[in-house]
């Protein structure tokens, strides 16, 4: 099942405020509205920033993705394009044509002990393998080694050393 909708046509511009809402499917998401910095270097292709330290991609783990698409769909103008995996679906959620989010079933990370549907957010880092090499070294606990995500670039799953769960990734460069 794909879920699409229509962007406003009263979109308003980003302002410093936000809001928290709770999903049909359990999680809790803040909406945040900030002014773009001119600063922060975009990947063409994924909508993804490639500046080492800066939160990149969010990813919604829960046991109802599709409650969570018509979620989003409905509150945010969120459409969804289906990416087909081996043994299920992970939803993109897009707003126009930018790439702003990942939405997986508990299924996509059977590995890990998740208690409740929740965001997970993703930093880019330059060199994931030594930026969790040294985590490792100060205390997190990783969750899933570095691994290559087609498409995407190598990624992995971390807790910090407060119990955290965050991913880490270095993204495929343009033309890389």
């Amino acid at each position: 099942m794909q879920f699409r909708a229509h962007p406003s046509p009263h979109a308003r511009p980003p302002a410093a405020r936000s809001t928290w809402l709770k999903g049909a499917a359990g999680a809790v998401l803040r909406v945040l509205g900030l002014r773009p910095s001119a600063t922060h270097k975009t990947l063409p292709s994924l909508g993804l920033t490639s500046t080492h330290g800066l939160f990149t991609w969010n990813e919604l783990v829960t046991n109802d993705p599709a409650a969570a698409c018509a979620f989003f769909t409905a509150t945010l103008g969120w459409t969804f394009e289906e990416f087909r995996l081996p043994q299920s679906v992970y939803w993109i959620a897009m707003v126009g044509e930018r790439y702003v989010a990942g939405i997986c079933g508990f299924d996509e990370h059977d590995d890990i002990p998740w208690p409740q549907s929740h965001w997970v957010g993703f930093v880019e880092v330059d060199d994931v393998d030594a930026r969790i090499a040294s985590a490792r070294a100060q205390g997190a606990r990783i969750v899933r080694e570095p691994h290559d995500v087609m498409g995407v670039g190598r990624v992995a799953m971390l807790r910090d050393p407060t119990g955290a769960y965050m991913g880490w990734m270095t993204s495929i460069k343009p033309g890389g």
